[in-house]
């Protein structure tokens, strides 16, 4: 067969195998990354609070405490009493 006679057919296995290899590791590690930044691995606890004016809050934004970012504003809702529940 040409397989076993070519030259370039020498160690093909091994090398399909380490580019196989190389890419799922690739795909995971780009998975683990976008996984980071989008804060998925941590764990989170919904806390919301109502209050007469929702002005200057807006969806997405970054809720600190002494300086540190703790969460994001994930809604702000305008209830039937012309309340803002945040």
């Amino acid at each position: 067969m040409i397989k076993e006679t070519d030259p370039r057919f020498a160690g093909i296995e091994k090398k399909i195998g380490i580019f196989v290899i190389t890419a799922i590791a690739g795909i995971v590690l780009v998975a683990v990354f976008l996984g980071i930044q989008q804060d998925i691995f941590i764990p989170k606890t919904t806390i919301f609070f109502v209050t007469e004016s929702g002005q200057d809050l807006n969806e997405g934004m970054a809720v600190k405490l002494r300086g540190f970012k703790i969460g994001k504003v994930r809604k702000v809702l305008l209830d039937d009493s012309a309340r803002v529940t945040v």
